[in-house]
């Protein structure tokens, strides 16, 4: 017996890159020094690198299960 796909299977699967937005407001970085600044930006960039690598570990997770489904 073969499943029937489901209806809304195209939006539980969407791409959202960005789900989790930057902790720090916008507003603040006209309110800091140059030095807290850099150190806030370091912050977001190791951020968005940490949310990329486990993105990247589920997209190749996902690969490798579409490949097997063949």
């Amino acid at each position: 017996m073969a499943l029937e796909p489901r209806a809304d299977l195209a939006e539980i699967l969407q791409w959202r890159p960005y789900p989790i937005g930057d902790p720090v407001p916008w507003w603040l970085f006209n309110e800091v020094d140059k030095a807290t600044l850099v150190e806030l930006a370091q912050i977001s960039l190791a951020r968005q690198v940490e949310e990329l690598a486990v993105q990247t570990k589920a997209l190749n997770a996902a690969i490798e299960v579409i490949g097997r489904a063949r």
